[in-house]
């Protein structure tokens, strides 16, 4: 379907109209005064543009019934993973924020906060491959911006809406928003209630070899039930100063309790045809959350088209976590050998300080852009293992911890932009300053592991586009970004998955960067396609190590370099009046050296 927005050419047509009906002969008809005319249309609900492809929530099938996590999955190009990693056209190290603000958040924190996000509160989702230097240079894959629903409507006004859907398993969420607004003030209020449940099977098979050159062999087979309460608010009030200025406050609040019980059986034994033993593993595991966020913001534009906006935040993020895991191995013959139940509680508490000024004004028949942002996060992160015994927890001193992480980050950028009549371009640079503070405090040891470093980055960014004609458009990328390990990648204490299975960090991790070139078309504004080159350094990613045997550890590292070329093709078309398509195919073709 086909949408136009006519709200720009009705004056216009107006006033051709009354001109042309100056020169027509009186026809005898006696004159009609109009009172008013509504021009309606709907946005669709993919927007493809040069620089980023819009998904608009607002007014769809997506608008209620769903959370903000459920809506990533939905965006096109975008893949979640089973593991909740976010892939950008097949590549990995995609951030994501949130009216144009950075989360900070590890990849598990970043899930939970967004599944208390309501999709009643999400106005549209950016997909952002190529970022200019106004944003923020962490996510070497690209950047997601979900941008919240702004109410306008005058007087008091509202909605309730309550969402019940079943497959394998029900989901159900109730939404309740109210608005009032005049013409200097307008609050809002939406408050979201939802429950999911899921259903999750892995199966997974491995054969580790031995130094001594004798192998072991493990067939696991897993089935899960997931449950989820989320609660959330959000609420906030915009107040016009005047014509030029805006001051506005906003508060974010979400709550969740989650559930896991997962029970995996595995086969132990030399090989697939000798099986000499079995495990039954359980995980029980419930976790609550807390995430608030706060906003002051001021915002001044004139008619010349200068503006300038500033935004305090501060955001507050809380995490527990209790898991029991029992473990029993038997023999072929079902005969017990031993059992191992073990207690993982884990907490985070992160707070995090923000503040961000940007600077817009008409320069050299070009707009001229500048800005500067301050960040500072602080965790503190705590983690207790405990032996069971007859239903008794027992710490063990020896693998307990706390992860203290600080990092503050200091940004400035420039950058320039003109449009001719079918040529323009972009250029502009942005400075980081990184300091990075991460300290293991063992609770047995009074010898602390502390890592600490400072750095300086230059991000620079470049765009040139040319229109062909109505129908194609071309544009050239270059940027480069950074990717930074988040503290659990920096804690090196190992993490106990399962009996089997561990997670350990490394605290000498260091970012890695990404340069990045795209030569993109567009023909006729819904198909896209583009050729992209990149490469990586200190490459980190997730390595596999063994320990006598049978245990393994998932652990990150740097790795080496990385070249990557990608060829992207995707498009967005009618099928019927009521349903539109949206295809991207992704062929692409990595070489690793390390």
């Amino acid at each position: 379907m086909k949408i136009l927005r006519l709200s720009y050419f009705v004056p216009l047509l107006f006033l051709y109209a009354y001109a042309a009906a100056q020169e027509r002969p009186d026809s005898g008809m006696k004159p009609t005064n109009l009172k008013e005319v509504k021009v309606t249309g709907r946005k669709p609900q993919i927007e493809i543009k040069k620089e980023k492809v819009i998904f608009h929530v607002n007014n769809t099938v997506n608008a209620t019934g769903f959370n903000a996590f459920d809506l990533l999955k939905k965006l096109p190009g975008v893949v979640v993973d089973n593991q909740n990693n976010i892939l950008l056209k097949g590549t990995g190290g995609v951030k994501v924020m949130i009216n144009n603000k950075l989360v900070q958040l590890s990849r598990r924190e970043l899930v939970t906060m967004l599944k208390s996000m309501s999709s009643t509160q999400v106005e549209d989702i950016e997909v952002i491959s190529n970022p200019s230097a106004k944003y923020d240079a962490a996510g070497t894959g690209g950047l997601i911006n979900i941008n919240t629903r702004k109410y306008d409507k005058y007087g008091l006004n509202g909605s309730l809406s309550t969402t019940f859907t079943y497959g394998l398993t029900p989901k159900y969420n109730n939404d309740l928003s109210l608005n009032y607004g005049n013409s200097r003030l307008n609050t809002y209020l939406n408050v979201s209630a939802a429950n999911e449940q899921y259903n999750r099977k892995l199966t997974s098979e491995r054969t580790i070899t031995r130094a001594d050159k004798s192998s072991i062999y493990y067939n696991d087979n897993m089935n899960g039930d997931d449950k989820t309460d989320a609660y959330s608010i959000r609420t906030g009030l915009d107040y016009i100063v005047s014509k030029k200025s805006t001051i506005g406050a906003m508060f974010n609040g979400g709550i969740s309790h989650d559930r896991s019980d997962a029970l995996t059986f595995t086969s132990i034994g030399k090989n697939a045809d000798k099986i000499d033993s079995f495990l039954y593993s359980g995980v029980n595991e419930e976790t609550n959350s807390k995430n608030f966020a706060a906003n002051l913001n001021y915002r001044y534009k004139d008619t010349s088209g200068t503006s300038f906006s500033t935004d305090l935040d501060f955001v507050k993020f809380n995490y527990d976590d209790n898991t029991l895991q029992p473990n029993t191995f038997y023999t072929t013959d079902n005969k017990k050998i031993r059992d191992e139940d073990i207690r993982i509680k884990s907490s985070s508490d992160i707070n995090i300080f923000a503040f961000k000024a940007d600077y817009s004004r008409k320069l050299f028949r070009g707009t001229f852009e500048a800005g500067w942002k301050s960040s500072l996060v602080k965790s503190t992160n705590d983690f207790s293992f405990f032996n069971v015994q007859k239903g008794v927890d027992l710490m063990d001193t020896a693998q307990t911890n706390r992860f203290d992480y600080t990092e503050n980050i200091n940004a400035a950028y420039v950058n320039y932009s003109r449009t001719y009549s079918r040529f323009a371009w972009q250029a502009g640079v942005r400075v980081e300053q990184t300091y990075a503070r991460g300290v293991l405090i063992p609770l047995r040891s009074s010898v602390k592991t502390e890592n600490e470093r400072t750095y300086v980055d230059v991000f620079p960014s470049a765009t040139i586009s040319y229109d062909l004609d109505k129908k194609n458009s071309f544009a050239l990328f270059y940027s480069r970004r950074i990717d930074r390990p988040n503290y659990q990648y920096l804690n090196p204490f190992e993490k106990r998955l399962t009996i089997l299975v561990y997670d350990k960090g490394d605290p000498f991790l260091v970012p890695q960067y990404t340069d990045k070139v795209s030569l993109m078309h567009v023909f006729n504004k819904f198909l896209t396609s583009s050729l992209n080159y990149s490469y990586t350094s200190n490459l980190l990613n997730q390595v596999i190590d063994t320990v006598d045997g049978s245990k393994i550890v998932y652990q990150r590292a740097n790795l080496g370099a990385q070249r990557r070329f990608s060829f992207d093709i995707s498009g967005s078309w009618p099928i019927l009046k009521w349903w539109n398509a949206y295809a991207t195919l992704n062929f692409y073709n990595n070489n690793l050296k390390g």
